[in-house]
């Protein structure tokens, strides 16, 4: 985990890029996005299913991870531009079911969920609403601008998790 001093940067961080506009934040999101579908270009599938441990992640249960993530962003972002807390918790490390999915497959998937992000963001409000906040478990309550930015923090942070599963002794040739 961060430290306290690292957490705060980024809800700093966060809550700076939330002053832009939808159209920037789309900008800022999207440059993120795509270097996370490009470190996974050319992965194969044994290259896809490789764990460094046991108790690690591979690069598919990564995948599968972002697209949960980025669905559930998509309904908290929709429902707080509106101005309406969603009910329940944001679950830490949730991951869509693994059903023997391919890697492109995955792609697919994960390319679909930021087109559906996108389209809600373009169908925002004017001036969607700030004054909503739902809780993110790490990072406090954020209203729909700061969780569109989160996206791109969350992307960040999983290509350099997948890179290090790549840099991972024992990671197949392919």
């Amino acid at each position: 985990m961060v430290t306290e001093d690292t957490r705060q940067r980024l809800v700093s961080y966060l809550e700076h890029q939330a002053k832009k506009d939808a159209p920037a934040l789309i900008d800022l999101i999207e440059g993120s996005r795509t270097r996370l579908i490009a470190i996974l270009d050319g992965v194969s599938e044994e290259q896809a299913a490789f764990k460094p441990a046991p108790d690690q992640w591979s690069i598919a249960d990564v995948v599968r991870h972002v697209i949960a993530a980025e669905e559930g962003v998509a309904r908290i972002a929709e429902s707080l531009a509106q101005g309406v807390v969603p009910d329940g918790k944001r679950l830490l490390g949730s991951q869509i079911p693994d059903e023997g999915q391919s890697l492109s497959a995955l792609v697919r998937r994960l390319r679909a969920a930021r087109a559906h992000l996108l389209e809600t963001v373009r169908a925002w409000p004017a001036s969607p609403d700030v004054e909503a906040k739902f809780e993110h478990p790490f990072f406090g309550p954020l209203d729909c601008k700061a969780w569109l930015t989160f996206q791109r923090v969350h992307d960040l942070d999983h290509t350099g998790q997948i890179e290090q599963v790549k840099a991972a002794d024992g990671y197949p040739d392919g």
